[in-house]
């Protein structure tokens, strides 16, 4: 058996088809097979190992009367393909298909063949997620470069957040930052743990009720409350008359709180958001503390207006622009602002 191998430029292509359809394959079209052209020896049978775009790799040669496998003929060839990134050789085929050609067939006429890919395989990596307890929850591999939500995704299904918790996020051991979550995973993370914090409480609307007392002097016969409890208790017991809810503020006990204070020598309960003006009444002024009467909305919608009468000195606070308008243009009182804003009625 007497093997001949060479290079040129064109080899000898029998039965040239038109170019492999199929998205994994790189085959010549009928232009570049063509120039796949070799002048054999006589009894000689030819492989010509050609590139995609039809350039010779490697000419191989057997007589023909051996019947060499083509096995034979393909050793080491797939070592000088040219392969596209993100490819890996997969193995020869005709030109035309994509269909292996058979390690074992028998050699005996010429041939042309050319290399057929598949995707390269991608590296992956793992990252492994544990619970609040220090506990192994599970580990997650996936593509290098995934995006850490689509690992995190898959751990939250099985995280155990305890109650009246949220989960914040993931951080790595050894840093408190929380970990991106669109960020790409490049390396195996080993340990990954939850992050949690306090549930936030939506917050709710609360009334503010009007009461009014005409037995009481003037200054001091009207009184507001947040508290149920206290518009029932001096309706029923002290001879006040309800005046029902007036506007509406919020249970959210961060936001900016309104203060009510006592006057025991005119029986006046005044109300004020400005802490200094408060703190002022009750420990310079011979005012009571009565402490907290309701929280500010931050996305309160309706003003506040505070009217103070100029005889009596009594205080009116009201969302009605058209009470504020009557008070303040035929019954002697002055408009003294708009403190804040609370939901309307």
């Amino acid at each position: 058996m007497r093997k001949t191998v060479a290079a040129f430029a064109a080899v000898a292509a029998l039965g040239v088809a038109g170019p492999m359809a199929v998205s994994t394959a790189y085959a010549a079209d009928d232009a570049t097979a063509a120039s796949c052209v070799k002048q054999h020896e006589d009894g000689n049978a030819t492989v010509t190992f050609c590139n995609p775009d039809g350039s010779v790799i490697q000419s191989v040669a057997y007589k023909a009367d051996d019947a060499v496998k083509f096995s034979v003929f393909a050793i080491g060839q797939d070592a000088n393909v040219t392969v596209p990134e993100g490819k890996a050789f997969d193995h020869w085929a005709y030109t035309g298909s994509t269909e292996a050609v058979n390690p074992d067939m028998p050699v005996s006429q010429d041939i042309a063949v050319y290399p057929v890919f598949k995707d390269a395989p991608v590296e992956q990596v793992t990252v492994t997620f544990y619970d609040g307890d220090d506990n192994e929850l599970l580990s997650v591999t996936l593509d290098k470069g995934a995006a850490f939500s689509e690992f995190a995704g898959q751990a939250e299904e099985k995280l155990t957040v305890p109650e009246g918790k949220t989960l914040a996020g993931w951080y790595m051991a050894g840093s408190d930052q929380l970990i991106d979550p669109a960020g790409q995973v490049n390396a195996d993370w080993p340990a990954v743990y939850p992050k949690f914090e306090d549930k936030a409480v939506e917050a709710e609307r609360v009334p503010v009720y009007r009461l009014y007392n005409p037995g009481l002097p003037q200054v001091a016969q009207h009184l507001y409350t947040a508290s149920k409890a206290e518009y029932d208790d001096l309706i029923a017991n002290h001879g006040w008359k309800g005046e029902d809810i007036q506007f509406y503020t919020t249970s959210d006990e961060s936001a900016e709180p309104v203060y009510r204070v006592y006057n025991p020598y005119t029986s006046e309960h005044f109300l004020t958001s400005d802490k200094a003006e408060y703190e002022d009444l009750y420990q310079n002024k011979n005012w009571q503390d009565d402490g907290l009467a309701w929280h500010i909305p931050a996305d309160g919608d309706t003003d506040v207006y505070r009217l103070r009468n100029e005889t009596t000195g009594e205080h009116l606070y009201t969302v009605s622009a058209a009470e504020k308008d009557d008070l303040t243009q035929n019954a002697g009182w002055v408009l003294e602002g708009a403190p804040y804003k609370v939901y309307a009625k």
